[in-house]
């Protein structure tokens, strides 16, 4: 830039500008340096310092250091919150960490981030999920989370599991029925999913409101063809009131009657004798259980199904017939021998309550043969041996009591 010219020669206020090119380039040259140079020293520093922290996360992950790797994770997000990868690690860790309220939201937001950008990772939606019902967040789960897993929950019993607790929590049986029928309908050889629409139809004290909507689904006559509408008659021999026939209870009237004033009518049997009356939407729950027998595959999986459900309601007989039908398909099946075990307990408990002793030690006997047979093995399961350390205990043999209790510990651990 030159001065104003004040010679004589040049008109008064007549000024003129020169632009020095090599200095303005030099000086934008200079600041694009300048600016350049300090995001590429920012972003050199941030990667040091990124790297830094995940690998001292990892060396205080390796020396069990768990909240100290959630402090390096938490920062090294700071820096970098668009690391998907760590944000899992990091979600990892806050589940494998103490849980507190504080961990459990914190990596549901970790997750939650996750998926809005990786909608299709059903892994991560599942423990989403779980952590959901922790929280009890039940219609939050059944809002959002179940359409991307409705093709999933057929497959998973732990899912189907979960999602049809969110549907009794919020007291949508009916819906949740429907959801087990869906599930049926897409995996007729999943026993869980039997079990969890028996558990919808039995339950008395909130009952399906529209039984009818889940009978459909079912022949009508299937129940009679099952094994266990053939077992009735043999299970009311056992000497239970509830068990007993509504023929036993009609020629018991008759003879009455009979005594009492000859020439009369026979008595007609007692509707609330019968078993479709004494248990609710009985017919229909045998029907379920007869498909459930008759789809579950693998095979040993429905009988195992079917023989616990039976035994959770007190028909020790039935289940036992069940788990000698999964033992002869599967004789090392720790599931089916477990499941005998129980059911030649609780055959003894019923035996004991009717006074018949010999039949109870009978069945005592065949629970400890088989606890001990399998508690004979290197990998015993925990639940045998704790099973065979209470028999123990009944026969004051404490030390050997003892034994199993630590066996199973260590087996659990």
């Amino acid at each position: 830039m030159s001065l104003p010219n004040d010679s004589p020669d040049t008109p008064l206020g007549d000024v003129s500008v020169r632009i020095n090119a090599k200095l303005l380039a030099a000086v934008v040259v200079a600041t694009l340096v300048v600016v350049v140079g300090s995001i590429m020293m920012r972003r050199y520093w941030i990667d040091r310092n990124a790297s830094i922290l995940v690998e001292r996360a990892d060396k205080r992950l390796a020396a069990n250091d768990v909240s100290g790797a959630i402090k390096d994770l938490g920062h090294y997000l700071k820096l970098r919150p668009t690391d998907y990868d760590v944000m899992l690690k990091l979600a990892d860790c806050l589940e494998s960490a103490k849980a507190s309220e504080k961990s459990i939201y914190l990596s549901l937001q970790l997750l939650g981030d996750f998926l809005l950008q990786h909608r299709d990772r059903v892994d991560v939606r599942k423990r989403l999920v779980l952590l959901l019902v922790e929280l009890q967040s039940y219609g939050q789960v059944l809002d959002e989370q179940l359409p991307y897993l409705i093709e999933e929950a057929p497959t998973d019993p732990v899912l189907f599991g979960q999602i049809l607790e969110c549907f009794e929590a919020t007291d949508a049986r009916d819906a949740g029925a429907d959801f087990c029928l869906r599930m049926i309908e897409k995996n007729p050889a999943g026993s869980a999913n039997y079990l969890g629409l028996l558990r919808l139809v039995e339950q008395q004290r909130f009952p399906l409101l529209d039984p009818e909507r889940v009978a459909a689904m079912f022949e009508p006559g299937e129940a009679a063809a099952s094994p266990e509408a053939t077992s009735q008659d043999d299970s009311s021999n056992s000497g239970s009131p509830d068990d007993a026939s509504p023929d036993d209870d009609s020629t018991e009237g008759d003879s009455t009657e009979d005594d009492s004033s000859a020439g009369d009518s026979p008595a007609e049997p007692d509707p609330q004798t019968t078993p479709s009356q004494r248990v609710p939407n009985h017919d229909l729950i045998e029907a379920i259980l007869a498909a459930l027998l008759k789809n579950a595959q693998p095979e040993i999986d429905g009988l195992l199904a079917a023989g616990r459900f039976r035994l959770a309601h007190g028909k020790a007989a039935e289940a036992e017939r069940l788990a000698a039908e999964a033992l002869k398909l599967d004789p090392q099946s720790v599931e089916a021998n477990l499941l005998a075990i129980e059911a030649s307990l609780q055959s003894r408990e019923m035996a004991l309550v009717e006074g018949d002793r010999d039949r109870a030690a009978a069945a005592r006997e065949q629970a400890v043969e088989r606890a001990t047979t399998l508690a004979a093995g290197a990998d015993a399961d925990w639940r045998v041996l704790q099973i065979l350390a209470q028999l123990r205990v009944e026969e004051n043999q404490i030390d050997d009591a003892e034994q199993c209790i630590r066996r199973a510990i260590a087996a659990v651990e």
